[in-house]
C-alpha cells in the first residue's frame, strides 16, 4: 500500500516497480489506453497502469463503457462527415459532366447513410 500510495502522489508506476508488484491483465486504460496491471485482494480487484491512473473493477466497467460509447459517437461523426465529402464531390463530378462518376458516389452516399444509422440506433437504443 505504500508504495501506491507514493505511485498516486508522483504518478512514477514504473519507477516504483509497479510491474512486480501487479499481474498483467489484458485491458487497456482508458485514459492512456496502456496495459492495466491487476491485484487481486482477496475479494476485492484492483487495476493500475504503468503511468499510474487506478481502478476498481466497477470504475473500470464504468470508465470502459463510457469509451466505447464516445468511440461509437466519433463513428457516427465520421460516416456523417463522410457523407457530406462524397455529396461534395459527387456535385463537383456533377458539374464537370462526370454523371456516371457522380453516380457511384450517391450510391456511396446511400451504403454510408445506412451504416451511420445502423450505429446511431446501436447507441441510443436500450
Amino acid at each position: 500500500m505504500k508504495i501506491e500510495v507514493e505511485i498516486a502522489k508522483e504518478n512514477a508506476a514504473i519507477d516504483k516497480g509497479i510491474q512486480n508488484l501487479f499481474e498483467p491483465s489484458n485491458y487497456t486504460c482508458p485514459e492512456c489506453h496502456g496495459v492495466l496491471l491487476q491485484l487481486k485482494e482477496g475479494a476485492i480487484l484492483r487495476f493500475r497502469c504503468h503511468t499510474g491512473h487506478a481502478y476498481s473493477a466497477a470504475t473500470l466497467l464504468e470508465e470502459g463503457g463510457d469509451g466505447v460509447e464516445g468511440s461509437l459517437w466519433g463513428a457516427i461523426r465520421s460516416l456523417e462527415e463522410r457523407v457530406q465529402m462524397l455529396r461534395q464531390f459527387a456535385e463537383h463530378l456533377e458539374s464537370n459532366n462526370r454523371r456516371a462518376d457522380a453516380a457511384v458516389l450517391l450510391q456511396e452516399i446511400e451504403k454510408t447513410k445506412k451504416k451511420a444509422e445502423f450505429v446511431r440506433q446501436a447507441v441510443t437504443s436500450e
